[in-house]
């Protein structure tokens, strides 16, 4: 074990050529854009020129407690694709090891414990993901010109290591490097114990993180970590053991909590969470998300998530100032968003289906093959009705399909010329409706629209 770490040591070397890469210049855009809130130690940003000669390498880590990432792991991603930009060695860890003891930071309680086989399938998930979204965003670097060569990011397990090591080793030499005083005194395990107490897995935990970072900067020289003000604890961990080993110092970059302007949590309007997998969160329902936003949340989210350069978002921002009506922020961070996580193929979907519903062109549903139509049926509600029910009354057909909780807001609604069949407008809510109106655009379903932007399909059996 003594041999293994001084070959580590050695290796280092490697490591002590310069990159031309300006380290505090993208610590300094991320920070700009609001990316980067606090850091650790907390002196940090009143002092950039201490990161003056550090490698240009970070990292983050991802939990495989759930078996898709999403928006605010999303902050995360899309600022390291911008350190990536800025020349830096990125690197996205994924802990399946150390998801086996569970992360109690920010938690009131343990985790449920997940069986191997589901932390080897989210894993698998998340990996799928960002190896998905590092392809993706060749081809946003193309469309902003952005061609000249950079490393390669790098995307890890961190069973890669801990398959090859004894615990007693692991004990034998970092252990002795933790002081049970300072584990105690991290604040998440600090509440916990003073409340309902901890498994051991859970307090031990923080080693194995700290670990992981030294893993990093012996193989890459990476001194810098991102993620949520939540780790900060565990950065601290991972901070005190590069130090302890090479008296090294490493820092941490924090990401804020994600508000809206009106104090709600990104990404909950929709009713859930805003998630990156397509099976939990389609392109479509990922694509109005964005397209969405209120004018003071698209400039926010702008600087945070978008890849244009400052110039290109100043630019955007100014033009979006004097046409709010043409959406011209959330359309940019619609597209580029939806391109990243969802494909090319995914984003046109969106927009088709985008266009289908929202843009007068409800003709062109009868050009969407069965897959598109099912997909349009899952993320807008849906009924399916018996041909035999023809014809129908208005008012009828409304309440079937859900439109409607009671008769009497169905008839209100109907009367005020705010139901529309197939963009019809119905005013009289006894209106018989036969298949010269339900089939006007598909003999296969009918869309129903309630207002400007709520919608309802009916497919016809």
């Amino acid at each position: 074990m003594k041999h293994f770490w001084h070959c580590l040591r050695v290796f280092l070397k490697y490591h002590s050529s310069q990159s031309s890469a300006d380290v505090v210049e993208a610590v300094q855009c991320a920070i700009r854009r609001g990316a980067i809130k606090t850091s650790f130690p907390d002196s940090l940003l009143n002092n950039l020129e201490s990161i003056r000669g550090v490698q240009p390498c970070i990292y983050a880590g991802f939990d495989p407690s759930s078996d898709s990432l999403h928006i605010g792991n999303l902050l995360i991603v899309c600022t390291l694709l911008r350190f990536h930009l800025h020349g830096f060695k990125i690197i996205f860890l994924i802990g399946s090891a150390t998801s086996r003891l569970g992360d109690p930071s920010g938690r009131s309680m343990e985790r449920d414990r997940l069986s191997l086989d589901e932390i080897q399938s989210n894993s698998q998930c998340i990996q799928y993901t960002l190896k998905s979204i590092l392809r993706n965003f060749e081809k946003i670097k193309i469309s902003l010109n952005l061609t000249n060569a950079l490393s390669t990011p790098v995307v890890l397990d961190n069973t890669d290591w801990y398959h090859q090591m004894n615990v007693l080793d692991f004990f034998d030499v970092v252990g002795r490097a933790f002081r049970l005083r300072h584990m105690m005194d991290k604040q998440c395990i600090r509440e916990r114990i003073h409340r309902e107490g901890m498994s051991y897995a859970e307090f031990s935990y923080q080693t194995l993180q700290a670990y992981d970072w030294l893993h990093l900067y012996e193989k890459f020289g990476c001194l810098l970590q991102i993620g949520g003000a939540d780790q900060t604890g565990n950065i601290h961990s991972g901070h005190d053991l590069i130090r302890f080993f090479h008296n090294q110092s490493a820092y941490g970059l924090l990401v804020p909590l994600m508000l809206s302007s009106t104090g709600e949590k990104i990404g909950k309007s929709v009713g859930s969470s805003l998630w990156l997998s397509s099976s939990r969160t389609s392109s479509f329902v990922f694509y109005q998300y964005f397209l969405q936003l209120t004018d003071k949340d698209a400039n926010s989210m702008m600087k945070l998530f978008s890849f244009c350069s400052d110039g290109d978002l100043e630019r955007i921002l100014a033009e979006h100032c004097q046409q709010p009506e043409k959406r011209i922020a959330q359309r940019f961070l619609a597209d580029q968003l939806t391109l990243l996580v969802h494909s090319e193929s995914g984003l046109a979907l969106a927009k088709r289906i985008t266009e289908i519903l929202f843009d007068h062109s409800l003709h062109g549903i009868g050009d969407l093959d069965e897959n598109d139509l099912n997909v349009l049926c899952h993320e807008v509600p849906s009924v399916q009705l018996s041909r035999q029910a023809l014809p129908i009354s208005a008012i009828s057909l409304a309440l079937k399909a859900g439109c409607f909780d009671d008769v009497n807001t169905a008839e209100r609604t109907i009367h005020q010329g705010g139901f529309h069949v197939n963009n019809l407008k119905i005013t009289h809510p006894t209106l018989c409706l036969t298949g010269n109106e339900l089939y006007s655009l598909s003999n296969l379903l009918t869309v129903l629209r309630i207002g400007r932007r709520k919608h309802f399909i009916v497919r016809w059996k």
